[in-house]
C-alpha cells in the first residue's frame, strides 16, 4: 500500500500546533515558578542612586553589605554583576571588556529611569569602567574607590595594568576631558601606586572643579568593605549629598 503523501500546507500546521502547545507549556511552568518564588523587595526610588561596580577582579558579593546600607538610608541601588555576562549564541565573540561595559550600561539605564540624581562608584580594577560610563552619560557625582592614578608620564589607571581593565584603561584615558561632575578619590594610605600624587595626576585629567582626595587606613582596596565600610559610608555620602 502507498504511503499517503503529507501536504506542505500539513507540515505548516503541525508546525503551528507544536509552537502553541510550546508557549502553554511554557506558560504553565513561568506561573509555578512565579507562585514558588518569594515577592521580591521594592527597591527604593526617588532622588538619588548609586551605580556600584564591584572590583574586577571580585565577585557582587564584596558590595552587597554596602549597598544595604544604602538602601537602608533611601537611596536607590544598582549593583553591576561583571561575572553575569550571558552570550547571546555560540557565536558571540564580544571582547570581555565590552562585554562589562555593555553590562554597565544597562545598570545605568535602569536605574536613571528611577533616580533624579545618579552617582556611579567604582572599585579598584573596576575604576577605569567607572570613569567610561561618566564620559559617556549625564552623571552627577563620581567616587574611585583606590582609583588613583600610577605616577606616569601617561594617564593609566593603576588598575589597568593587564587584561580587561587595561582595555577599559585605554579607552578612558582618552575621554577623561568630558568628565566634568564632582569626583572623589578614596585611596589607602600604605598603597604607593594609589598614592594622592597620583590621584592628583586624575585631577590635571578631568574637566572637574570639584575633586576631592580622602585617605582610608590600610594598604589593599580588596578589604576595604570589611574594614573601614561605616566610614566609607559616612565619605560617600557626605560627598553626594553634600553634607
Amino acid at each position: 500500500m502507498a504511503r499517503k503523501r503529507i501536504s506542505e500546507e500539513d507540515i505548516l500546521n503541525f508546525r503551528k500546533q507544536a509552537e502553541e502547545l510550546s508557549r502553554e507549556v511554557k506558560a504553565k511552568y513561568d506561573k509555578m515558578d512565579s507562585a514558588a518564588r518569594p515577592a521580591p523587595e521594592p527597591e527604593p526610588t526617588g532622588e538619588r542612586g548609586i551605580l556600584l561596580i564591584h572590583d574586577a577582579g571580585g565577585s557582587p558579593d564584596q558590595l552587597k553589605a554596602f549597598s544595604e546600607l544604602l538602601r537602608a538610608d533611601g537611596c536607590a541601588t544598582e549593583c553591576v554583576d561583571l561575572t553575569g555576562y550571558v552570550p547571546v549564541d555560540r557565536f558571540d565573540k564580544k571582547p570581555m571588556w565590552q562585554r562589562w561595559l555593555e553590562l554597565t550600561q544597562d545598570a545605568y539605564q535602569r536605574l536613571s529611569e528611577r533616580c533624579e540624581r545618579l552617582l556611579v562608584l567604582g572599585t579598584g580594577l573596576s575604576c577605569p569602567l567607572a570613569c567610561v560610563i561618566a564620559e559617556q552619560f549625564p552623571v552627577d557625582a563620581l567616587v574611585l574607590v583606590g582609583g588613583g592614578l600610577k605616577k606616569s608620564g601617561l594617564i593609566v589607571f593603576s588598575g589597568g595594568a593587564k587584561g580587561t581593565s587595561f582595555q577599559l584603561a585605554r579607552l578612558a584615558k582618552n575621554n577623561l576631558f568630558s568628565i566634568v561632575c564632582p569626583v572623589l578619590c578614596l585611596v589607602p594610605d600604605d598603597c604607593a601606586p594609589y598614592s594622592a600624587q597620583s590621584a592628583n595626576m586624575y585631577a590635571l585629567a578631568t574637566r572637574s572643579e570639584d575633586v576631592r582626595i580622602e585617605k582610608f587606613p590600610g594598604d589593599d582596596v580588596s578589604h576595604i568593605w570589611t574594614n573601614c565600610e561605616k566610614a566609607l559610608f559616612e565619605a560617600i555620602k557626605g560627598f553626594f549629598t553634600g553634607d
